[in-house]
């Protein structure tokens, strides 16, 4: 199970956990699109500069809203419109206030685990997770030099709050 869908599980919805355990389908694909579409957004604008943006927002929402996309190896529909858009929005104004992450960062990694516990290949989890974004970068000054990782989470989950922007 994904991490989002276990979200809101717990804190919207409790007859949603009942169709899960029962295998019903209980949330519609288009309350995903926003996201889908500012973290593909974000994925093409990596190492780009602030110049090719928009043009990167207009290429990945018609190629989404057209084609669709593919998610834990499964042909996905095309997008809705309107949802895309409002990703497209996510993403600029992301972009806008933060920049391009560079060309090496790496981005969509799935971590899981089994039932018990233990860590596995994402393909087989029971629980799972896609960190956004991993960043490999030195620091320091003229005496130390160290790695940092950088961890970041976009939060385009329409389930998302402000409580949960200070998470890492």
């Amino acid at each position: 199970m994904h991490s989002t869908y276990i979200k809101a599980l717990t804190e919207h919805c409790a007859q949603a956990l009942a169709w899960e355990v029962e295998g019903k389908r209980w949330i519609s694909d288009a309350r995903l699109d926003a996201g889908v579409c500012a973290h593909a957004i974000l994925e093409a604008a990596k190492g780009r500069p602030e110049s090719a943006w928009q043009g990167i927002a207009d290429a990945v929402v018609k190629r989404l809203c057209l084609s669709g996309y593919s998610f834990d190896g499964k042909e996905q529909p095309p997008l809705n419109l309107e949802e895309a858009q409002e990703g497209a929005g996510l993403a600029l104004r992301w972009l806008r206030n933060n920049g391009a992450e560079p060309v090496h960062a790496l981005s969509e990694i799935g971590l899981a685990v089994d039932v018990h516990g233990v860590a596995c290949d994402y393909r087989d989890g029971a629980y799972r997770a896609i960190i956004d974004l991993v960043r490999f970068d030195e620091g320091g000054d003229d005496e130390d030099v160290y790695r940092v990782l950088t961890v970041v989470d976009y939060k385009t989950s329409w389930q998302a709050d402000a409580r949960e922007l200070e998470t890492l």
